[in-house]
């Protein structure tokens, strides 16, 4: 009786491990925010298109925003700045679940991929500088600009190669 217990914890605990830790949405991003892992092209897309429309609101956000530390960065700025880079880690992941599952690469996906992954790393800049404080309000604001300018032209970029 007790190894057979044994051995039905042990494939629990197998299958646990198989199947990796569960995402949750981080209590981080904003309700109603479509945050699924799934090799979907159409799930991938919808994130990406949602990212570069967020992105968009949060660099002209930024633009707005005066280059003096006499006004706080507003929280729903630096909120849709979180949820823009949830949203392009996201689709960085489920284009990845769905490259690991191909027999052969697709060079589009593989492009797309890249352009992503890029996307994903300068996506980061607004929300990680907020919290810097070593940077100046003008350098932050030039930083977060540009970055996230430029991660929005990659998705947007990607969005084109995706199927």
């Amino acid at each position: 009786m007790i190894s057979k217990m044994r051995l039905l914890c042990f494939g629990i605990a197998s299958i646990g491990l198989l199947l990796g830790p569960v995402p949750r949405a981080s209590s981080q991003t904003s309700p109603g925010l479509d945050l699924t892992l799934s090799r979907d092209s159409s799930v991938i897309r919808g994130q990406l298109a949602h990212a570069s429309e967020l992105g968009r609101r949060v660099v002209k956000e930024l633009q707005n925003t005066p280059p003096n530390d006499s006004v706080p960065l507003d929280e729903g700025m630096l909120k849709s700045a979180h949820d823009t880079y949830a949203l392009i880690r996201a689709a960085r992941h489920g284009i990845s679940m769905a490259r690991e599952r191909e027999k052969f690469p697709d060079p589009l996906k593989d492009l797309a991929f890249q352009r992503v992954e890029v996307a994903w790393n300068l996506s980061r800049t607004p929300v990680d500088l907020a919290t810097s404080r070593g940077t100046s309000r003008q350098e932050y604001l030039q930083r977060s600009v540009h970055d996230l300018s430029r991660a929005i032209q990659l998705v947007d970029q990607a969005l084109i190669l995706m199927p």
